[in-house]
């Protein structure tokens, strides 16, 4: 499985990088990357982040979503155990990759729940309640 996290040079400076194995079926792994906002974004008052980027795996059937379940709780755990270990403050977090579910699966809402929000939604002024509505064509 093939992940990238890429960033421009003039704008982060890359503290640290760190891999997850997850070590379940198909060898699914997650990224950490810890950047420092550069000139011209570090007029922000908190300038690291917390970038994280993976590829769950894909749910074939729905045994399968209590594996995606567990790959993201184990990925809010090695960013909390990162945060400790390298005694930072809190940080914004970046969630970023292949998640392959949707707004009405377990996954979203679990991240929804510990008080993640999407990107996507909040560009586009979606709620919530949007994963219930149904568009016929």
């Amino acid at each position: 499985m093939g992940l990238l996290i890429a960033v421009k040079k003039e704008y982060f400076k890359v503290i640290n990088y760190k891999e997850l194995h997850f070590n379940d079926c198909g060898d699914r792994v997650a990224q950490l990357l810890h950047v420092e906002l550069t000139s011209p974004l570090s007029q922000c008052q908190n300038n690291e982040i917390l970038i994280v980027n993976t590829h769950l795996l894909f749910p074939h059937d729905s045994s399968l979503c209590l594996v995606r379940l567990h790959q993201v709780y184990k990925i809010l755990q090695y960013v909390e155990s990162y945060q400790n270990e390298c005694q930072l403050k809190p940080l914004p977090i970046i969630l970023c990759g292949d998640w392959n579910g949707s707004k009405r699966g377990h996954v979203y809402m679990f991240l929804r729940s510990q008080g993640f929000v999407s990107s996507y939604d909040t560009a586009h002024h979606y709620t919530d309640a949007d994963a219930h509505k149904v568009t016929l064509f």
